[in-house]
């Protein structure tokens, strides 16, 4: 768990890079006099643009806004660490591309045709988290025997498919606004942890589920891109201010579904049509792909009761010996979906199962982002009248149970007893700290 953290600090809880980089005004244009404007359009960054989107389904009453994005009005210009983030992440994805391409290979399928339009064999419901699956079918796979028929360092990919890949991670860093926490550097930091915790997996089913190369690539996705074009500010908050955002996503999930629509919407370009085409073989793959997205990225919404009851409804079941609706393969596919999504809010969360500098750093860092949001006008209360108790409840309330369901599933081996020992010793720890820390906090961003 103390691997997972890219960026390096100098102790006061400040990375050195983010001491050398711009301000806001030099580098994005994005002060807090303009953050204040937000107030009322939350996606103001990308300037989306409205237009339906085809259909498979002739049975949907409903057409939802779909979400395009004009690219000449991202924010272009990413800093020295953002760029050395970019490489980092492409690096990864390109070791992923080799390995669906070498199984593929292995399993003498072709991908899709370039030009193909892949978009249109995507979901059009109510919104997106009608979409969430309480089961999804991961196809069987046996790393060693398709590594005997092909090995992934023997595939060279296509120089303009790593062209486009690396212009959509850039796109990706971009679209990531230039908040204190939810920023690309966290989206960087949760691909890691999602991915050291899938290398933990002990139970054989799971590692030959999760460790699919497509259904890899597919959580390694939802990692990267589950922040961009967060607001700064939480999901009550843009209900509250009866943002577009909130009314386009019928109040649920706000930032989540945004951030989903804005990911496929870059990925479904025609600009991307030759990476497409390395990604998938056809469209029950672009189907996969989509529902193991819409998953991970949801199941980041962790005060949703209704999305609470439902998950820890389909854990249970998925760990019952006796008595469990499902079984047999559904069983075992139930037990990967229910995983896949812990492991995705572990690594969100994973500063809190780390060690206390760790949690303090971006803790450090969350409360700026809605302290800022507060001087902004943009929250009603003072985040800081009752920072220390809210942590409290939040490490009580979602850090610790989390843990526990990792310890006593036992799927990540002994790093599930590493994450309950670092919440439980987080949470003493802030319990006697916290006030100072807090006051500490104030002092520094007042």
């Amino acid at each position: 768990f103390q691997t997972y953290f890219i960026e390096p600090n100098n102790g006061d809880g400040v990375s050195k890079q983010e001491e050398e980089r711009p301000s806001k005004s030099q580098s994005h244009s994005h002060d807090e006099s303009s953050y204040a404007k937000e107030s009322k359009s939350s996606n103001a960054d990308f300037r989306v643009r409205s237009k339906p989107r085809p259909s498979i389904s002739s049975s949907s009453t409903k057409q939802r806004e779909r979400r395009h994005i004009n690219r000449e009005t991202r924010r272009v210009q990413l800093d020295d660490k953002e760029k050395h983030l970019v490489e980092w992440n492409l690096d990864l994805f390109k070791k992923m591309l080799q390995q669906i391409l070498a199984h593929r290979q292995a399993c003498q399928a072709e991908g899709v045709k370039a030009g193909h339009n892949l978009a249109a064999v995507l979901l059009d419901g109510a919104n997106i988290r009608s979409e969430v699956s309480s089961v999804i079918a991961f196809p069987p796979y046996n790393k060693e025997e398709s590594r005997a028929k092909v090995q992934p360092n023997s595939i060279k990919l296509d120089e303009i498919v790593e062209k486009q890949l690396r212009d959509f991670i850039s796109f990706v860093a971009s679209m990531h606004r230039d908040n204190s926490f939810h920023n690309f550097t966290r989206s960087s930091n949760v691909c890691v942890a999602v991915n050291k915790h899938i290398q933990r997996i002990v139970d054989d089913g799971l590692v030959e589920q999760l460790n699919e190369p497509l259904s890899k690539f597919a959580i390694l996705f939802a990692a990267l891109t589950h922040g961009i074009g967060h607001p700064g500010v939480p999901n009550e908050q843009l209900v509250k201010e009866d943002s577009r955002i909130a009314t386009l996503y019928q109040n649920k999930s706000v930032s989540q579904q945004n951030a989903i629509d804005l990911a496929f919407s870059a990925l479904m370009d025609t600009d991307y049509a030759e990476l497409q085409s390395a990604i998938f073989t056809d469209e029950s793959e672009v189907h996969r792909f989509r529902k193991i997205v819409v998953n991970c990225i949801i199941a980041t919404d962790l005060y949703d009761r209704e999305l609470v009851v439902d998950r820890n409804k389909r854990w249970l079941y998925a760990f019952l010996e006796q008595g469990s609706p499902y079984s047999g393969e559904d069983k075992q596919n139930l037990l990967a979906t229910v995983v896949m999504e812990a492991v995705v809010q572990a690594s969100h969360y994973g500063h809190a199962l780390q060690y206390f500098l760790s949690y303090k750093l971006w803790n450090e860092r969350y409360f700026r982002e809605m302290y800022n949001a507060f001087k902004c006008q943009r929250l009603e209360e003072d985040p800081s009248a009752d920072w220390h108790a809210k942590e409290l409840l939040f490490l009580d309330e979602i850090i610790i149970p989390l843990a526990r369901k990792l310890k006593e599933s036992k799927v990540l081996g002994t790093a599930g007893d590493d994450a309950l020992t670092y919440a439980l010793t987080n949470r003493k720890e802030w319990a006697a700290k916290g006030n100072g820390i807090s006051a500490e906090f104030v002092e520094r961003f007042k």
